[in-house]
């Protein structure tokens, strides 16, 4: 909003984004800025930075997928017209800034196939909870929002797992982060997992033990 009278041709003007903690994030530039009196509306291109960090990584993740978007500060950097005072004021330009995440229109992620897996029970654990699900292959098909690829490295699942007569959920086993692999053209992840650690349902503890025997 510009509460004057008076309007000004920016040039070309570049920004750069950071999360809340001033992380770097990314950048924006918008062409041929021109502010007029009243309320102005800025058409803007730029990128994120790539993921290069376990920071950044659950960042973008939780950006993509969550539908929460991502809160991110906007800063001035400079205008391509070579005007000291305009380059010096647009450093002061701190903005906050709600960037939407991507809708998502289908799942992510669908047939996931397990065409083998085992499970073991630490005998000598008591409360029957020391559970370890070993599966050598997981494949699962995944369809990205966007256009960019994603390279996956790691994944981390939580199974849930049910009485098979009243279908009530009983616990959930949270496996540990493994390797995983993307195929961007088949679009089919492929992992394995060895080992987690099982947590009943809360008030659903005893039908767990007895579904395990215990």
């Amino acid at each position: 909003m510009n509460p004057s009278q008076i309007g000004m041709n920016m040039g070309d003007v570049s920004f750069n984004l950071f999360a809340q903690d001033m992380t770097p994030i990314g950048f924006l530039n918008a062409t041929g800025v021109t502010i007029t009196p009243g309320t102005n509306s800025i058409s803007m291109t730029g990128a994120m930075k790539v993921a290069n960090s376990t920071k950044l990584s659950y960042m973008m993740n939780t950006f993509l997928l969550s539908g929460k978007g991502l809160k991110t500060i906007m800063v001035g950097e400079k205008s391509s017209i070579n005007a000291s005072w305009l380059n010096s004021a647009l450093k002061t330009l701190v903005l906050q800034v709600l960037v939407p995440s991507p809708i998502l229109s289908q799942p992510i992620v669908s047939n996931i196939h397990i065409p083998a897996f085992s499970i073991s029970m630490n005998p000598a654990d008591q409360s029957g909870m020391a559970v370890s699900l070993s599966a050598p292959q997981i494949t699962t098909s995944f369809l990205l929002p966007y256009a960019f690829s994603v390279n996956v490295k790691s994944v981390q699942q939580t199974l849930k797992f049910f009485d098979p007569l009243t279908r009530a959920a009983l616990a959930n086993l949270g496996t540990d982060m493994a390797p995983a692999n993307a195929d961007q053209n088949s679009h089919v992840l492929t992992t394995a997992v060895s080992g987690g650690s099982l947590t009943a349902i809360s008030g659903q503890k005893q039908l767990s033990l007895g579904s395990w025997g215990l």
